[in-house]
């Protein structure tokens, strides 16, 4: 009941703030052309479509910043839980859906976890670690010792975690390099492709508020 008070209050008090700018507005609006007319009934008139005008161009932006933050909590909230989903995958099937997300960004052909780009062979690795958690060294030999198996020309290892300096560095020092997707620009690229909807926003809205909910507990 307290946070239900304050979320009131909160949004009382931000539609008295809208309603005083436009009362503002509105007054700066006939002033101005009172101050260049000296007429009352003119400068009402004058006034009163200046502030037509900008209240149409201050709700256009509006729309347009809240059309853009939708956008954008969709991408972060998909993204999330594809991470989520991906870290709890067996590895082979991972691997084919990493795979397949970067053929449907470049453009490219997937055949189970290997793409291929540009006349050019990838292998698509996939390191299934916690969204804190760094990928070691280990990972990186791992991976290109699979790329020459596969006969493939290079190798992408993507994380849904990090990556530690040092994998970094064997990356780089691989010949080819190993071409590293971290878990964040991951999650980008999952969120761009499959934006989360209302359904998915609420589901996780709800586990936020209530992440020991009773049903969770029980089923320990």
């Amino acid at each position: 009941q307290t946070e239900n008070k304050k979320s009131r209050k909160n949004r009382v008090a931000a539609a008295l703030d809208r309603l005083a700018l436009r009362v503002l507005l509105f007054v700066l609006s006939v002033g101005y052309f009172f101050f260049l007319w000296h007429s009352g009934a003119l400068s009402l008139l004058a006034g009163s479509a200046l502030f037509i005008l900008a209240m149409l161009t201050l709700l256009l932006l509006e729309r347009r910043t809240l059309a853009r933050r939708d956008h954008a909590l969709r991408v972060r909230v998909g993204g999330s839980i594809a991470l989520e989903e991906l870290m709890l995958l067996p590895a082979a099937q991972a691997e084919k859906r990493v795979c397949a997300l970067l053929a449907q960004t470049l453009g490219g052909n997937a055949r189970d976890s290997v793409l291929t780009y540009a006349n050019k062979t990838y292998l698509v690795r996939c390191a299934q670690t916690l969204s804190g958690s760094s990928v070691g060294e280990g990972d990186v030999l791992a991976a290109h010792r699979a790329r020459i198996a596969s006969e493939t020309e290079f190798c992408i290892l993507a994380s849904t975690g990090g990556f530690s300096p040092s994998a970094q560095r064997a990356a780089e020092w691989m010949e080819p390099p190993v071409r590293l997707i971290a878990g964040r620009q991951l999650a980008l690229l999952f969120g761009q492709q499959h934006p989360a909807t209302d359904a998915e926003i609420a589901r996780r809205a709800r586990r936020q508020r209530t992440p020991f909910s009773r049903g969770r507990i029980r089923a320990l």
